[in-house]
């Protein structure tokens, strides 16, 4: 079994079956909201890959962060209380 530590909970189940979490930024310039985004991800630390999507639809960039979170719906809806729902997204 190639997998390292599964703990058995439904959120590290769900962790394993979603591999990214997308976060659009329509305004990558409002820096409180890129510093709070960047404590709620450092608050939860884990193996989810974090994607920041910045830009509208025809100058879109999809940037990777070099940090992952540990998802869960409190992660969920701390972004999403910041950003709005619509722009947090899993794959």
């Amino acid at each position: 079994n190639s997998k390292t530590t599964v703990k058995g909970t439904a959120l590290d189940n769900n962790e394993e079956k979603i591999k990214r979490l997308y976060i659009k930024l329509d305004n990558s310039k409002d820096q409180d909201k890129l510093i709070r985004l960047k404590q709620i991800i450092d608050v939860h630390p884990g193996n989810m890959d974090v994607v920041l999507v910045l830009g509208a639809d025809e100058q879109r960039q999809a940037i990777k962060l070099p940090t992952g979170v540990a998802f869960s719906d409190e992660v969920r809806n701390q972004i999403s209380e910041l950003l709005g729902a619509s722009n947090v997204r899993t794959k």
